[in-house]
């Protein structure tokens, strides 16, 4: 393999891994889209969290690390 035939490998291979991101994230949300359309899939599968705190205006505050983290509805 010559120079010029590894330079053109190896920019195929990083356009297939900067392309990874995008795919990845629309496998996600297609998978979250399918469990969202089941309505017994969270009374299933879901638990409620251990180590949280509920304080005003709709937020929590996690208690599983020492960073003490305060969030609001929806974030992770």
């Amino acid at each position: 393999m010559d120079r010029r035939e590894f330079l053109k490998r190896l920019g195929s291979y990083g356009l297939g891994v900067a392309a990874l991101p995008a795919a990845v994230r629309v496998f996600f949300e297609y998978e979250q889209a399918a469990f969202a359309a089941d309505p017994s899939f969270k009374s299933k599968f879901s638990v409620e969290a251990k180590y949280y705190e509920k304080l005003p205006e709709k937020k929590t505050q996690c208690h599983l690390c020492p960073l003490h983290c305060k969030l609001s509805t929806g974030e992770t």
